[in-house]
């Protein structure tokens, strides 16, 4: 009984994290700081500037993004700790640029 719960509460966690958080996740990903050959700018996304940002587990999300400035690209994967409207980057998993 207490094990179904348990696993009830992690559930609904999980969903909320994915409804609430991976959509303010990319929101900040693509609008807010975007990462560029190691400096943090601010700028709106483009055409060719996209973020998929998934639940990874409970309070967990996974960005997967790519941005083209002009002559060069980069992207990566970070994974953000999300609380209820709050953000944190946890780490960049990986990290490209062309």
């Amino acid at each position: 009984m207490i094990l179904s719960g348990v696993a009830v509460v992690y559930v609904a966690l999980w969903l909320l994290t994915g409804i609430f958080g991976a959509p303010q996740v990319q929101h900040e990903v693509l609008w807010d700081y975007i990462p560029i050959r190691g400096k943090t700018v601010h700028k709106a996304p483009g055409t060719e500037d996209w973020c998929y940002a998934r639940a990874y587990a409970p309070f967990v999300v996974r960005a997967d993004y790519s941005f083209d400035p002009g002559m060069a690209g980069c992207g990566g994967i970070q994974l953000y700790f999300w609380a209820f409207g709050q953000t944190y980057k946890i780490r960049d998993l990986s990290y490209w640029v062309s």
